[in-house]
């Protein structure tokens, strides 16, 4: 490589992953507890408002009564003296229907109360089905992402013991030290295991540039594209540096990487039996296998890939 990235802290990037995930917690136990205020504030509302109709209701037969009094008195008739004296039953109805105006007041308010909050919270829980979306979705991934890029920057780091791979020392394995891919036949962006890098332009786009009849059953798009992304920053510019199969497994094992995620790999998937291949048909290569790859590199902006091409199309299908 021309140059090298100032990597200054690894853990730095481990440490916003974790806070990350204690957002995303912390977040939810938030939306959780906000939710379950609203709910218990709302049935609160409900239950004073049930009070004040028992009270309108027994304050309405207060006043029923206090006007009965009223009719009686009026109709007792008047003795000498003349009509009789009812006021003191007129102040009972008024006291009685001032008391019954309060409380159907007093249930207005509530009412008002209760369709006031529960505007707020379908609004609140319109809010929270987009943000636990968000925080489901968007913020594992940015931590899977983040957590991918710990593991390149790693790599990258220890793409410093290539010197002991080429040399033999340095606790990384020797140049075809057995048990390895046979080598390297010309390092800095030649030829390796009949690997190559061919540009994505020259290749044939019928039947994999737009992407339509192309199913991610077996490995997801989300895989494919961490896939290339490692082979491109950390698998191919160490293989450009000449390391083959067995300096990938020594990454992985002092990297604690297992099979499934480590970058041996993403090494035999684009250097080994798995590789993407091509075949020469005039001026475009044509697709004998990879069209996954293929659509996914354009996707991501990549220029080229590396594919190994065969000598028709038909060979190797």
């Amino acid at each position: 490589m021309s140059g090298s990235a100032n990597v200054r802290s690894i853990d730095s990037l481990r440490a916003l992953s974790a806070e990350l995930a204690r957002f995303r917690q912390e977040a939810r136990e938030a939306l959780s507890a906000a939710d379950r205020e609203m709910r218990r504030t709302l049935e609160w509302l409900k239950n004073v408002r049930a009070r004040w109709l028992a009270e309108v209701r027994r304050r309405a037969e207060a006043l029923e009564l206090a006007v009965t009094a009223l009719r009686h008195c009026m109709a007792s008739g008047g003795g000498e003296s003349g009509p009789p004296d009812c006021s003191a039953q007129q102040q009972d109805v008024a006291l009685a229907r001032r008391r019954l105006d309060e409380a159907l007041a007093e249930v207005r308010r509530i009412d008002g109360l209760i369709a006031e909050l529960e505007e707020v919270a379908n609004g609140f829980l319109r809010e929270a089905v987009r943000l636990r979306a968000t925080l489901d979705g968007d913020v594992p991934a940015a931590g899977a992402l983040l957590n991918r890029k710990v593991e390149t920057l790693r790599a990258y780091l220890s793409i410093g013991g290539l010197a002991g791979f080429v040399s033999g020392s340095g606790g990384a394995p020797a140049a075809g030290g057995g048990g390895g891919d046979g080598g390297i036949s010309g390092g800095g962006g030649g030829s390796h295991n009949g690997v190559e890098v061919i540009p994505l332009d020259r290749i044939d786009p019928t039947d994999w540039a737009s992407g339509a009849d192309l199913a991610f059953e077996k490995v997801s798009r989300e895989d494919v594209a961490g896939g290339i992304e490692r082979l491109e920053s950390v698998v191919r510019p160490a293989v450009d540096q000449g390391a083959d199969g067995d300096y990938f497994d020594w990454l992985d094992s002092t990297s604690s990487l297992d099979r499934e995620h480590g970058y041996r790999r993403i090494y035999d998937a684009f250097y080994g039996d798995d590789a993407i291949r091509l075949g020469r048909v005039g001026p475009l290569y044509e697709v004998i296998n990879g069209r996954h790859r293929l659509f996914v590199a354009r996707q991501l902006g990549l220029s080229s890939i590396v594919a190994r091409v065969v000598g028709s199309p038909g060979d190797g299908r």
